[in-house]
């Protein structure tokens, strides 16, 4: 996938893991970027962030038979929560199903607070 770095030169990303998920709640193909927790928040671990969540939007929009039949997720995990979910011996695709970044609603679809 194409991306900009944060110098705004073009860029080609691809995840660390493709993971796929055929059972229960987590059912899904996780695209899943792993980052030492220090990088979490760098210019280009967030572009990247950006692209791979539309990437995902444009995927999920397609019928589900060309998409093996299973919603796509963008996963950005952190060192912290992993090391956090390996001490609770959680299953892999219960951290995916929990971190899994959902796109942010446009303000016009956020309830009003009075």
């Amino acid at each position: 996938m194409r991306y900009l770095k944060d110098d705004g030169l073009p860029a080609f990303y691809s995840p660390d893991f493709l993971v796929r998920v055929t059972q229960g709640k987590a059912a899904g193909i996780y695209w899943v970027e792993t980052k030492a927790q220090q990088q979490m928040n760098h210019p280009n671990v967030q572009r990247k962030r950006k692209a791979a969540l539309a990437w995902c939007e444009q995927i999920n929009q397609l019928p589900p038979e060309l998409r093996s039949g299973l919603p796509w997720h963008y996963v950005l995990l952190g060192e912290d929560t992993v090391t956090h979910w390996q001490a609770q011996h959680a299953r892999l695709a219960d951290l995916l199903d929990f971190a899994r970044l959902r796109p942010v609603a446009d303000a016009s679809q956020q309830p009003r607070l009075l």
